[in-house]
């Protein structure tokens, strides 16, 4: 059942929320109405792209990678219990619930590692997140070590990895291009957001992204000669 959110006017100019495109915000806006009182919900992108881009031309592969673009900057994170796939909103903290409902969807495995870690929450910290005196809580050591390590310089995909993609029929040249780029931004990026648990598994959603910019747009269909067309238009 959808629900009605707030969201406050920090959230535009979040330092996270500001490296995502204008589909990926818009998305992220619309997976609160549609998760649970504990910012969770069930992940699929089929379903997710009928409930909140219902007349928009966007595949389940396209909200996927959205979704992705999202995780990479910390704003959602994916899980699998009992071969199910979950999807968690970051920082769910922000959203005052009135009488919550008890979640019916398992909790992350990392739970420190999901909505209710110490990360900032996406827009702006409010009352929410602080104790009784309005103090921010200190992390505890054992929130702490789900933090992950930033990227080493020298970090490269092992080969199991690199030819898995290949494989997938991604050249070499378009892996390596990536690969660089992929350091440049990790290695360059500052903040605790620059640290992951798994930067195998950040890499491949990284791919996931770049084989979806890489791919042609279709456009228009041509009009077939001796149609009736009264515009004129050719696509």
């Amino acid at each position: 059942m959808a629900r009605i959110r707030t969201i406050k006017p920090e959230f535009w100019t979040d330092e996270k929320v500001v490296e995502c495109s204008v589909m990926a915000r818009l998305l992220f806006v619309g997976l609160w109405n549609f998760s649970d009182d504990a910012g969770r919900m069930t992940y699929s992108p089929k379903s997710i792209k009928m409930k909140i881009f219902p007349g928009d031309d966007i595949s389940g592969e396209g909200v996927h990678a959205l979704i992705t673009e999202l995780s990479l900057n910390d704003l959602v994170f994916l899980y699998t219990v009992d071969n199910k796939d979950f999807l968690q909103v970051k920082g769910w903290h922000h959203q005052k619930i009135n009488r919550p409902n008890e979640s019916k969807i398992p909790l992350n495995p990392e739970s420190n590692h999901g909505a209710f870690s110490d990360q900032a929450p996406p827009e702006g910290k409010g009352r929410e997140g602080k104790g009784k005196e309005g103090k921010e809580k200190p992390p505890s050591e054992e929130k702490r070590k789900f933090r992950g390590s930033r990227l080493a310089e020298n970090w490269v995909p092992d080969e199991t990895q690199y030819m898995r993609l290949v494989k997938s029929g991604v050249s070499r040249k378009f892996i390596d291009a990536e690969h660089q780029k992929f350091l440049n931004y990790w290695i360059s990026k500052a903040g605790k957001d620059a640290s992951k648990l798994d930067w195998a598994r950040t890499f491949d959603n990284w791919m996931i992204m770049a084989k979806e910019r890489a791919a042609p747009q279709q456009g228009p269909r041509p009009i077939p000669p001796g149609s009736r067309n009264p515009t004129g238009y050719q696509g």
